[in-house]
């Protein structure tokens, strides 16, 4: 099963991702800048949290939808 990391999941173009539903052929990972419940913690601007979160989950496919508004 391939892993889908997709930044930015609680905002405009992010929140159509959280709608793919669910399938055998690939897991979906979200993330926010900050702490929301149903999403991995992961500022794009910490280095160190960004490493974090892709060594822990070792995505196939990283999909950024992350943007300053």
């Amino acid at each position: 099963m391939r892993k889908i990391l997709v930044t930015g999941s609680n905002g405009q173009l992010g929140l159509y991702f959280k709608k793919t539903p669910n399938s055998s052929l690939f897991s979906m990972i979200y993330t926010h800048h900050s702490s929301v419940l149903g999403f991995i913690n992961m500022d794009i601007s910490n280095e160190e949290q960004v490493r974090s979160v892709l060594n822990n989950f070792k995505p196939d496919i990283i999909i950024n939808t992350a943007a300053l508004t």
